[in-house]
């Protein structure tokens, strides 16, 4: 049985709150995937479902179609890098060109640690980026422990890249300037929240707000004082919450700069960005 939730004794929510990293599409939620939906629905958070393979991203799409306060990223991730084919990159092109609730590319990217070759996943987060920049969406970038080589490939195609989200920001406050100064927003998870992230919670401190974007990576990465538990979306709050105490800010005042740029650069439509749940 799981804790209570980690937002538990917090006041009601005024301000909607948007996760833009969330893998509702993986088995661990397969007991009650929707019943987690409803659940973010009901502390006004909405998010992003991203795919790291071609089923998962599938599932993505199901899931974005059946919660309007959910969207969905197709793509995939450096460890499934040898599964994207001529056939696979068709089919998430055609899924980004012909559903709606498709606004992102992703994740993809560059892993140091996975068992794929840094050829083949080179060329799998190549053929993304060139896809995303071509149709205009969003790239949800992963990187892990090679943020060099990163910047390296983003750098090189500085003139022609989509906007960039880095996925849970591990990067140094150094590589965070790199990324910025590519138009890359950064997007901040339970890392945070913990008491010996150094890193990520300088960088919370200290991005420009307009290029902040928050996540949980649920079911991944929970936040401090729920190790070992299943992360959920609605723990979102409790990033926003660790940030606004960086930053000196108010929490509803971090979840309403951060809720505007995610809509902004996912291109959500106007009329979810400005009433999403009927308020």
């Amino acid at each position: 049985m799981e804790a209570k939730s980690a937002d538990a004794g917090l006041r009601p929510y005024t301000q909607a709150c948007f996760d833009t990293h969330l893998h509702l599409n993986d088995s661990r939620f397969d007991e009650d995937r929707d019943a987690v939906a409803v659940r973010m629905a009901e502390t006004k958070t909405a998010g992003l479902c991203v795919g790291y393979d071609m089923p998962s991203s599938r599932a993505a799409i199901c899931l974005a179609r059946r919660h309007n306060h959910l969207f969905a990223a197709v793509g995939v991730h450096p460890m499934a890098a040898e599964t994207l084919d001529r056939d696979a990159l068709k089919q998430l092109e055609q899924w980004l060109q012909d559903e709606p609730r498709v606004v992102a590319v992703g994740e993809c990217g560059l892993d140091r640690l996975v068992p794929v070759s840094r050829g083949i996943q080179e060329n799998a987060f190549c053929a993304q980026m060139e896809m995303a920049g071509r149709l205009g969406k969003p790239l949800i970038l992963h990187v892990r422990k090679v943020h060099g080589r990163m910047l390296e490939i983003l750098s090189a195609n500085a003139g022609r890249l989509p906007v960039c989200i880095l996925h849970g920001c591990s990067a140094s406050p150094e590589s965070v300037k790199q990324y910025l100064a590519l138009g890359t927003m950064i997007s901040l998870g339970s890392p945070v929240t913990w008491d010996n992230a150094v890193k990520p919670r300088k960088v919370a401190a200290n991005i420009p707000l307009e290029r902040l974007l928050l996540e949980t990576d649920s079911p991944f990465s929970p936040p401090q004082g729920m190790k070992g538990e299943r992360n959920r979306p609605e723990t979102v709050r409790t990033v926003c919450r660790a940030i606004a105490a960086l930053r000196g800010l108010t929490e509803e005042e971090i979840a309403r700069e951060t809720w505007q740029n995610a809509c902004r650069v996912l291109r959500l439509p106007d009329k979810f960005a400005k009433a999403p749940f009927g308020v």
